[in-house]
């Protein structure tokens, strides 16, 4: 039985939307490869190396002019 050619277009571009929108629920989500995970790596380690600037600066500012 042969398979209309219009049904199987429809088919075709159902198939590339789903696989469409898998992908951007992925991303949505936050799975482990996705660009909002990536950011948020990326915010973290700015948030902590500013911290660790600020204790250093801390340090060196005590010991420099505090400490005798």
């Amino acid at each position: 039985m042969a398979i209309p050619t219009d049904i199987q277009q429809k088919y075709d571009t159902v198939k590339d939307l789903r696989g469409e929108l898998d992908q951007k629920l992925q991303e949505l989500y936050g799975g482990s490869d996705s660009l909002s995970a990536e950011n948020q790596y990326y915010f973290d380690h700015t948030v902590y190396v500013g911290l660790l600037w600020a204790i250093l600066a801390t340090y060196t500012a005590y010991t420099l002019f505090i400490k005798e």
